[in-house]
């Protein structure tokens, strides 16, 4: 069985799925995934679905993530990091809403969830993809009101990608 797993109803809305809302953040993201895992057995792979800042990547597509960092806020200068696919785009995952593209150059997009869920499936032993819909870009003008815009127009392109897997 594949859950979809999304942050936000704002972001993906489908009567043809089974869709888990985790709240946005990575506490939110471990405790819900966790607790649905622990209750499914025969779930076999996450399919994690949401909104990123855009750092080198183009605005209002959708890329497919599978490297995975984050720092915590005791321990800024320790990265983190999970890979599920090395091929494909680099997330960072914070609990703020990144705004800083000189903070974060070395990676693809800004998200706040799929480090955690990354986390989760890996120590479940369950198969996880991650795709992130560029809803603003880190530093332009407006970047919180190009997200609050932006925030559900990957919908339709991303139930796509879920009817060709």
């Amino acid at each position: 069985m594949i859950l979809v797993v999304c942050a936000l109803k704002k972001e993906l809305v489908s009567n043809d799925y089974n869709i888990l809302y985790t709240g946005i953040g990575k506490v939110n993201a471990t405790y819900t995934l966790t607790k649905v895992l622990l209750k499914n057995k025969n779930i076999k792979q996450v399919i994690n679905y949401g909104t990123a800042g855009g750092i080198n990547t183009r605005k209002n597509g959708i890329i497919e993530c599978g490297n995975f960092y984050m720092s915590d806020f005791f321990n800024k200068n320790k990265t983190q990091y999970i890979s599920t696919n090395k091929d494909l785009n680099k997330v960072y995952c914070v609990d703020t809403f990144g705004t800083d593209k000189n903070k974060f150059k070395d990676y693809h997009c800004v998200d706040m969830e799929s480090y955690a869920l990354a986390y989760v499936c890996n120590q479940f032993g369950i198969k996880f993809r991650c795709f992130k819909y560029i809803s603003d870009n880190l530093g332009e003008k407006n970047q919180h009101i190009n997200w609050n815009q932006n925030i559900n127009k990957g919908s339709d392109l991303f139930i796509d990608i879920l009817k060709k897997l």
